[in-house]
Order: C-alpha cells, then sequence, then structure tokens
C-alpha cells in the first residue's frame, strides 16, 4: 500500500516539474530536497538555498509535498532515484551537482553526519568518487 501511494506521489512530482528545467536542474533540485529533509531539519536556511536553485513555484510545491509525506528523506530519495534512471550526465555536471547539495547541506552552517551520509550515496548515484564530495565539503565558504 505504501509503495503504491510512493508511486502515486512520484507521478504527480514529475507533473510539477516545470518542462524548461533541464534534467540535470531538475537532478540538482530532488537532491537538494534530498539533503535538506535528511537529518529532519529543514530550517530557514536550508529553505532559503534550496529556493535560490528552484524555478516558478517549484520550491512551494516540492515543499509541500515533502510535508505530506511521513518520510521525506525516503521520498525524495525514490525520486532522485527515478529521475537519474537512465541519464548521461558528464562528469562536470556531476561535479556541479555535488556542490550544489554541499552548499545545501551547508546552508545552516553545519553538515550533519546524515547529510554526509546522503551525499555519499548522491555520489555513489552519480557513479562519482567519494572524493567528489569530500573535496567540495573541504572547500571554504
Amino acid at each position: 500500500a505504501i509503495g503504491s501511494a510512493h508511486l502515486k506521489l512520484l507521478e504527480l512530482a514529475k507533473l510539477i516539474s516545470p518542462p524548461t528545467s533541464s534534467a540535470e536542474q531538475w537532478l540538482i533540485v530532488i537532491g537538494a530536497f534530498w539533503i535538506a529533509y535528511s537529518d529532519g531539519s529543514f530550517d530557514i536556511s536550508e529553505r532559503r538555498e534550496v529556493a535560490k536553485i528552484c524555478s516558478d513555484t517549484e520550491f512551494a510545491d516540492l515543499h509541500k509535498l515533502g510535508e505530506e509525506q511521513e518520510d521525506p528523506d525516503y521520498f525524495f530519495q525514490s525520486m532522485f532515484e527515478e529521475a537519474i534512471s537512465g541519464l548521461e550526465i558528464k562528469k562536470t555536471k556531476k561535479a556541479i551537482l555535488i556542490d550544489s547539495v554541499v552548499a545545501i547541506a551547508r546552508a545552516d552552517g553545519r553538515v550533519s553526519e546524515k547529510e554526509k551520509e546522503v551525499l555519499f550515496k548522491i555520489a555513489d548515484k552519480l557513479e562519482l568518487d567519494h572524493r567528489f564530495v569530500s573535496h567540495s565539503l573541504g572547500k571554504i565558504r
């Protein structure tokens, strides 16, 4: 029952993805929401950072969708996995995606262990070496 409900919500989420958004940009947006919800604390500084990378009504729609979920972390992870399947992304775009989601994780002044875990999961999904995440985390703001 929960699985079919998630599939229905994924279909709904696809509908709210604006057609002007590139597949890579959509992946960054979903990754940002995944990171933001990963540690259970989607605070105002993270919201501001996520909103910056969203177009039109993406932020409001996805934030509302996330708040309606029993487990938004799992929901956005599922969306990310769906969005990345079959995509061919160049390494430079993958690095940009990692930098973007690291910026979201850092928005509240710290990167929690749960956020680091998700960053490494994103790197795995992108087939990127974990050194990209470590390098991005080590950059001075």
